[in-house]
């Protein structure tokens, strides 16, 4: 697990404590930091993008609502999780062009994905 990126909101104790959650989960490829939190100095909420490692979109899915029910909705700045296997394409494209990694587990294979969303932009 590789924790890259360092952003604003990198003391967020929420966001900490998710990401050391996640980078234990071997079915969790990457975390994509994007959206206002990431562009806009004021931002309501963090948003974060889990790439699964799981080809199967249903796979992942109970794991993705375990992190939406246990760190989605509190604190000052919420976390708002999202799955990118879920995502249509103009998000799933702005979310590899704007994002920025929090996390990886697999180089490789997210270079592979991120070659072939770039292709769109």
């Amino acid at each position: 697990m590789q924790i890259r990126n360092q952003t604003r909101t990198d003391t967020n104790p929420l966001l900490l404590k998710f990401l050391r959650e996640a980078g234990e989960d071997p079915s969790i490829l990457a975390i994509y930091h994007y959206g206002s939190s990431v562009t806009d100095e004021s931002f309501r909420d963090i948003d974060l993008c889990i790439i699964s490692s799981l080809v199967e979109k249903s796979a992942f899915f109970q794991r993705f609502l375990y992190y939406s029910g246990r760190y989605g909705a509190s604190g000052e700045k919420p976390l708002d999780i999202s799955l990118f296997s879920l995502l249509p394409l103009y998000i799933k494209v702005r979310v590899i062009g704007e994002g920025k990694i929090l996390l990886m587990n697999d180089r490789d294979m997210l270079f592979n994905l991120v070659i072939n969303y770039r292709t769109y932009n």
